[in-house]
């Protein structure tokens, strides 16, 4: 990214006005958010990311390409490309040991990749068509969802070994967990809910109703707010950590995936397949705020609260769509110097208040509206199960 978007998104963040650089002159642009601000080509099928906030890398699980890609999210680049099990879909990272997981859906197990050095340490057998992956670094036990037996997996960090399994609904799709009272969700995709485990005793303590089809999940652990994706009612369910009840519905797009939370800014991020956006959800009002186009056919998602960084894998057209977001506080004025009136930064600088306006994105040119076109694809779909096509 050029240092004048750099030097605009500061101003913006401490709410400052910039100096203008008397030698180039300046103009005035408004910044609000969430935007995009890079496009990440990646491997074949890309379906769940993670990302290790401590190393600012983020882990891609290309699904048709058996393969993982290492991104800096830094430079924005994939600097490795590790290879795993047979049709990767989730993935999880632990900042604490700097280990990631990665399920392998038709090889029924869970690779184990060392972060320092992109090398598989161990592949572990789990149970069949494993989907989500989750881990509690303060436990150190990793949880696999595996939709072909309808149970999850516990995994000792340690040990690499699978210590129980524990029964759930029909079709566990994806896996997430509150380290702060060692709960852990599995949403089930054929019976319309959610299964509670309490992580003390691996056994379920509550079964939730949603909607139709729950698919993704996503924890605030500092609100103890569980909300889950349910993809055939398009709409997101909230559920009360504490009572297990569902406190809200709230439609966010078409085919709503995966979910990710930034506690931090207390934002909510759901992609929505089929509407070929992202949904940013305010957790303080539970109500959609802003809406984003992104890649063709988006699935999973990440955040990473050290960089406000939020980054989308879009699966039919093979890339990572990466979105700044620093909350709703920010937002303002500030004068950039003119060093190109006609760059594709300057464009991308024009805003509303709270998210992006559609002539906002009429306006994007060059380099990132690349990342905004939104193409027709084919059904990837049967009616309740995906049915997904191998190379």
């Amino acid at each position: 990214m050029h240092a004048r978007l750099w030097l605009l998104l500061t101003a913006a963040l401490f709410g400052m006005v910039a100096s203008p650089l008397p030698t180039w002159g300046t103009r005035t642009v408004a910044f609000g958010g969430p935007m995009v601000v890079a496009t990440i080509p990646v491997g074949h099928f890309p379906e769940s990311l993670a990302v290790n906030p401590t190393t600012n890398r983020i882990y891609v699980a290309n699904y048709q390409g058996d393969d993982v890609s290492v991104v800096d999210g830094n430079t924005n680049t994939v600097v490795a490309t590790v290879p795993v099990g047979d049709g990767p879909e989730g993935v999880a990272v632990d900042p604490t040991t700097n280990l990631v997981y990665v399920s392998n859906y038709w090889s029924g197990s869970v690779s184990v990749i060392d972060g320092a050095t992109n090398v598989v340490l161990t592949a572990v057998g789990v149970g069949q068509l494993p989907r989500g992956v989750a881990v509690n670094s303060a436990t150190r036990r990793v949880y696999v969802s595996n939709s072909g037996s309808n149970n999850v997996s516990v995994i000792n960090a340690d040990t690499k070994t699978v210590l129980t399994t524990v029964t759930v609904g029909d079709g566990p799709l994806y896996i997430a967990l509150n380290p702060e009272t060692n709960r852990v969700y599995v949403p089930n995709d054929f019976t319309d809910d959610v299964s509670v485990i309490d992580g003390d005793t691996n056994t379920v303590v509550a079964t939730v109703p949603v909607g139709w089809g729950p698919w993704g999940v996503g924890v605030n652990a500092a609100r103890n707010r569980v909300y889950v994706s349910n993809v055939l009612d398009n709409n997101v369910s909230i559920i009360d950590g504490e009572t297990n009840a569902v406190l809200t519905t709230i439609s966010t797009g078409e085919r709503p995936r995966q979910i990710a939370v930034n506690t931090y800014t207390n934002r909510v991020y759901v992609p929505n397949e089929n509407s070929v956006d992202l949904a940013v959800i305010d957790g303080q009002t539970d109500t959609v705020v802003a809406t984003v186009p992104v890649g063709n056919k988006p699935a999973g998602v990440a955040a990473n609260p050290v960089t406000n960084r939020v980054y989308v894998s879009n699966y039919a057209d093979e890339t990572v769509s990466v979105i700044y977001d620093t909350g709703p506080a920010v937002g303002g004025i500030a004068e950039l110097p003119d060093l190109a009136a006609t760059s594709a930064d300057d464009a991308a600088v024009s805003t509303g208040s709270s998210g992006w306006s559609g002539s906002s994105y009429a306006a994007l040119g060059g380099g990132l509206a690349s990342a905004l076109i939104v193409v027709s694809s084919g059904a990837w779909y049967a009616r309740r199960r995906w049915l997904r096509p191998r190379a």
